[in-house]
């Protein structure tokens, strides 16, 4: 992997600064603008008094940039990674929930108006119409509904005014992309206003495959609030979002790799049987073209946020908030990107992956608190919430000629099923549509006791105290069995008898019971208190210093992988020092933050990789998700950000980020592709590869499936630097005209896409360029703007995992190309 040393990120930053920028997260308060208001503490106070390390996006930011989902936004902020995947993952400063398992709650918290949205689906919830979104970096323990243990997104959306108001917008760009947004607010009575909103938006895709480009996407959302303030004292605010989303090819993996470098070069897997179908010759370049059979992704939510405020008293209120949030996710994606023979009859899916999530939630937030700027402020409260979870995932073994699998015969089992099977014999015969179907069901209750209080002992002097005491219940059960599908389509899935079910069990993983077959029900309770403490002390007028420490946790739970696996809770001890100013007469706003972060009992989830023997002398490299406890992981690191106005026409806008997230101690970790590849030997202690010696610096990894030693290893996720630097420019022109240009520039270092330190796995360091270049009326009613992103046209991933039949190749899902467009903006 390449790598950005400091002498080139202090360069890239240089550079920025010299293009200058409005970063997508900058943030601001320059002199000239107003003072940025975030509720990063339950209450509204300015971003230079709070003492957490805080980045901002404004919704005309997202806008400018045609910014429409949390993963875009995520490729420009310092220390902030999603991973587009199967199930997406978000880290904060190099921490997070790991990829390939659903049983996760996220490590970053989702905030919506006060709303806690715990599944990562979620994610896929448009961006629009947004007010702010303030990006909380660490532990949030005290003032959000759940406490999250790596860092928070809290999103304000836009409410409704006392006036009449209406903006809107329309986008057309490259790859068939549109994007449409309405937003209308108006008062209906002295004491009642409504806002309404809406967009609509999709793309054609920017990714060639079999079926057509991808990922073909279709989305709508819509939203109307309500705020009624019948009297001085109480204000009631009621918003509900619905919204739908389709995409066809939205997971179309590429195979890079195929075959794999040497010496990761086994011989008579998945992918020497796709070479031998192209005569020797495909594309396995990470680039845009992919041979991944039609994959789907459908997601349908609704959302209901209700906050009523009254004062009690004066100087004191009370806060109710209600929220309820239900998803239906449905996907369907694929192991091996690439089409098969060796299937069953009409399957070129060797591996098919279909899932289904239908979740609910509801929740109830009750807080006092005091008014702000006395000898002691302070807040108490508490929080309940119970949601449902019904997960199915179904999987196609298509890519096994389970005709192999004759044993069937000694035993006298006979699949049985209205399906079309072949009837086995001693012959190596094509094998059936064999298929698996694992359900999970949860349940979870979490209660919670919440306070803080802030004491100004002397002048200048802050000291916060906040603690939350937690009690999380969970209970669930799985059923996983074996059977045959269509093509696995919906309905079609009928198990096998349990004999059957029983040896394809052991035949697959080596043992009936690992396999998780049957049934499991399971129930846990995790409690903890997390105290936090910070003290904050005015340096001068300007010039604010902090020091904070506070304790995380997040509770154990249920892995929705093959393996039945419960995990243990998790814990971290945070520590952050930092300085907020402002200089140069206000013309100048700088934030430096130092951290580090302890985690104990870390949560990962991995996608292994098992070498199966299936008899005959061929082997078949299967993967897995898991999910377990590292004994202990440590983020540290340093973040510095700054807002400098130039000029009446120019401000210039930066954040770069120095990350060091390794594991402290990971004994037993799963092999990577190149070890498995390079290392891995049959029963008879015959190599499996014919490449020549390990290459370095791969570590020694045991046999056939066994773990490495990944201590002192970089985790996923995780540059070692990253940052962004921006510019916006506004020039008067005649006739009422103003000329708008606003370039960003964007880097992260290398790093790995798996929590294996797999080299095949990896992300090269990169920079990327965008800009926006318009016309705006100078009273800021209309504008007209040309928008390219990505214009060096970096190709770039956002995860990999392994190809299961092909040890040592990955699947790779890239991230857009270079991409113009142009957008028509209102505002009245």
């Amino acid at each position: 992997m390449r790598s950005i040393s400091k002498t080139t990120a202090l360069w890239l930053t240089a550079s920025a600064a010299a293009l200058g920028s409005t970063a997508a997260n900058a943030q601001q308060g320059a002199s000239g603008r107003d003072e940025i208001i975030v509720t990063a503490q339950g209450r509204e106070q300015s971003l230079q008094d709070v003492p957490v390390s805080v980045s901002v996006v404004s919704g005309e930011q997202l806008e400018d940039f045609n910014i429409t989902n949390l993963t875009d936004l995520a490729a420009r902020l310092p220390n902030v990674n999603i991973a587009e995947a199967p199930s997406s993952a978000l880290n904060i400063r190099g921490v997070g929930s790991g990829t390939g398992n659903w049983g996760f709650q996220q490590s970053v918290g989702t905030f919506v108006d006060g709303i806690y949205r715990s599944r990562a689906h979620s994610i896929r919830a448009a961006l629009f119409d947004v007010d702010r979104i303030e990006v909380l970096k660490g532990p949030q323990t005290t003032f959000f509904g759940a406490n999250s243990i790596a860092g928070a997104l809290n999103i304000t959306t836009r409410g409704p005014s006392d006036e009449l108001e209406a903006n809107g917008s329309a986008l057309y760009g490259s790859h068939g992309e549109y994007n449409t947004e309405l937003g209308v607010s108006a008062p209906l009575t002295d004491t009642l206003s409504f806002r309404l909103a809406g967009q609509i938006s999709g793309m054609d895709g920017y990714i060639e495959t079999p079926t057509g480009d991808a990922p073909n996407r279709d989305s709508w959302q819509v939203r109307g609030s309500l705020r009624f303030e019948p009297t001085d004292r109480l204000t009631s605010q009621l918003r509900v979002d619905h919204g739908s989303s389709d995409a066809i090819g939205n997971l179309a993996f590429q195979v890079v790799g195929c075959p794999p470098p040497a010496p990761a070069d086994i011989v008579g897997d998945g992918c020497a049987d796709f070479l031998a179908q192209n005569g020797g010759v495909i594309d396995d370049e990470l680039d845009y073209h992919s041979d991944t059979p039609l994959d789907y992704a459908y997601f349908d939510f609704t959302e209901i946020a209700w906050t009523n405020t009254l004062e009690v008293f004066d100087g004191h209120q009370l806060i109710l908030r209600t929220g309820y949030y239900d998803h239906d996710s449905q996907q369907q994606f694929t192991g091996i990107p690439y089409p098969i023979t060796s299937g069953p009859a009409g399957t070129t899916d060797g591996l098919p992956v279909r899932t289904q999530e239908l979740y609910d939630q509801f929740s109830q937030e009750i807080r006092f608190q005091s008014d702000e700027g006395g000898f002691i402020d302070y807040m108490v409260g508490g929080y309940y919430a119970k949601d449902e979870m019904n997960f199915t995932n179904n999987v196609g073994f298509f890519f096994a000629d389970f005709g192999l699998l004759t044993q069937l015969v000694s035993f006298g089992v006979i699949p049985t099923s209205p399906l079309p099977v072949p009837v086995l014999t001693n012959q190596a015969l094509p094998g059936d549509h064999v298929s698996a179907e694992l359900s999970n069901d949860a349940e979870n209750e979490t209660i919670s006791a919440f306070g803080a209080v802030t004491i100004r002992p002397i002048d200048r002097v802050r000291i916060n105290l906040g603690a939350r005491w937690s009690r999380i219940e969970k209970f669930a059960t799985r059923a996983s069995t074996r059977g045959v599908s269509d093509n696995l389509r919906p309905g079609t899935y009928v198990e096998y008898n349990e004999d059957t079910q029983l040896l394809l069990n052991s035949l697959l993983l080596g043992s009936a019971e690992d396999f998780g077959g049957g049934s499991m029900p399971g129930r846990r309770t995790d409690k903890d208190f997390m105290p936090s403490a910070s003290i904050q002390v005015d340096a001068t007028d300007n010039v604010m210093v902090y020091a904070s420490y506070a304790q995380g946790f997040k509770a154990g739970g249920y892995s929705t992988a093959n393996f039945p696996v419960t995990f243990e809770p998790e814990y971290v001890d945070a520590y952050e020092a930092g300085i907020k100013g402002s200089f140069f007469n206000g013309d100048l706003d700088a934030n430096l933050a130092v951290f580090l972060n302890d985690y104990q009992n870390l949560q990962e989830s991995v996608v292994q990789t098992l070498l199966v023997d299936i008899g005959g002398g061929n082997f078949v490299g299967t993967t897995n998700s898991i999910i377990d406890n590292v004994a202990s992981s440590e983020a540290k690191g340093v973040e510095f950000d700054f807002g400098l106005r130039i000029n009446d026409y120019i401000t210039l806008n930066g954040a770069v980020a120095y990350l060091k997230s390794e594991y402290d101690e990971y004994v037993g970790a799963p092999c990577n592709e190149v070890q498995l590849a390079t290392q891995a030997v049959d029963a008879m202690g015959t190599p499996l590869f014919t490449g020549g010696p390990m290459p370095s610096p791969v570590t020694v990894c045991d046999q056939m499936g066994g773990t490495q030693d990944l201590s002192g290893q970089q985790r996923a996720f995780a540059p070692e630097w990253s940052g962004n630097l921006s510019a916006h420019v506004e020039i008067p022109l005649d006739n009422g005209l103003n000329f708008t240009l606003d370039p960003v520039v964007y880097f992260k270092d290398d790093h790995f896409l798996s929590a294996t330190a797999d080299p095949t796995a990896s992300q090269d360091a990169y920079a990327k360029v965008d800009l926006r270049v318009g016309i705006a009326a100078a009273e800021g009613r209309w504008s007209l703007a040309l928008i390219g992103r990505n214009l060096t046209n970096e190709v770039t991933a956002s995860y990999a995992a392994p190809v299961t039949g092909a040890t040592g190749s990955q699947r790779y899902m890239v991230e857009r190309p270079r991409s113009f467009a142009a957008q028509l903006s209102f505002n009245y």
